[in-house]
């Protein structure tokens, strides 16, 4: 009698969420796209600014500088072509979980989505970059044919998770890359700031110690009362030390902004780098995120992500006011 009533019920709940809608995903592909968009535009200010910044350095060294700014461009370029095949994924799991498809037909799409997205990042043969090792590539295969093969939504969703974990871990080696390249290129621009105001300088430190002691001998004179032509000889002296270093203040003034500005770049470059690591992290977590409402039939929010995003379109906007 017991075991009739409990087979009742639990057959009951499971038409119920059979009945039950899956759970809204839009959010998902939304933050997805502001990841991608946001990043897509810090890069071209990115690549602006450090090309901008050129202009500081001698002629002779400008054109090198700029071949290098482009490599840095055609760098993140890569890291943002990943972040658009993720948002076309998210954009194919949304368009599944809008159709209420959760059988093999689902199965079969995120298959479908989670092939182009490996093949776009360089984690199958055939794509634009060769990222993994043949015997890397053929378990990513494995896996692929493992999600076409789950006949159920939530099923292919965990099996296409090592795949996105991959993804996550090859998109952050793109941004490691591509901050090795814009960190190598402050310190070139430093560098030949530096380089080339050794000298002035230099001579600048020495006029700046010659200044301040002719300033107490001159200062020593006057106490004394000395005779007015040693206190004019000193003043002259003095005067002299003083033009010298007025005359080259203006490249030292900008010099020192030069520097200044560098600064400031790098300093807002490791913040995009970072914010899109943390960015990526927190993608692969709301997929995670998703296949678990996804299985409980419950709504899901990806605040965390679309957080991510944002940080990394605010510091895109404090780079502009720079």
């Amino acid at each position: 009698m017991n075991l009739s009533r409990n087979l009742a019920i639990a057959l009951a709940l499971s038409a119920t969420t059979a009945c039950t809608s899956l759970p809204d995903t839009s959010g998902y592909t939304a933050a997805s796209l502001q990841l991608k968009q946001s990043a897509a535009a810090a890069g071209s200010v990115l690549e602006a600014e450090l090309g901008r910044m050129a202009e500081y350095l001698p002629a002779d060294r400008r054109d090198g500088v700029g071949a290098t700014v482009q490599r840095f461009g055609a760098a993140w370029g890569t890291t943002v072509a990943s972040l658009d095949a993720m948002a076309r994924y998210a954009e194919s799991i949304e368009e599944i979980t809008a159709a209420g498809n959760d059988g093999g037909a689902a199965a079969r799409g995120v298959a479908q989505g989670i092939q182009q997205l490996a093949g776009a990042v360089g984690l199958v043969p055939g794509a634009a970059v060769a990222t993994l090792a043949t015997d890397t590539a053929a378990a990513i295969y494995t896996q692929i044919a493992n999600v076409r093969a789950s006949r159920s939504l939530v099923r292919s969703l965990d099996a296409a998770e090592p795949i996105i974990r991959d993804v996550a871990v090859v998109v952050t080696g793109q941004v490691d890359a591509a901050a090795r390249m814009f960190n190598n290129l402050i310190s070139a621009e430093r560098s030949v700031l530096e380089a080339d105001m050794e000298d002035v300088l230099r001579i600048d430190q020495r006029l700046e110690q010659q200044e301040k002691q002719l300033g107490q001998h001159f200062a020593a004179l006057s106490e004394e009362s000395g005779p007015a032509a040693a206190r004019a000889a000193a003043q002259a002296e003095l005067d002299r030390v003083r033009n010298g270093r007025s005359a080259i203040a203006p490249r030292i003034a900008a010099y020192n902004a030069a520097r200044a500005a560098l600064g400031a770049r790098e300093t807002a470059g490791a913040e995009l780098f970072a914010a899109t690591r943390l960015a990526l992290t927190t993608w692969e977590s709301a997929h995670q995120k998703m296949t678990t409402a996804i299985r409980e039939r419950r709504p899901v929010t990806f605040q965390s992500l679309q957080a991510a995003a944002t940080d990394v379109r605010a510091i895109l906007e404090r780079w502009r006011d720079l």
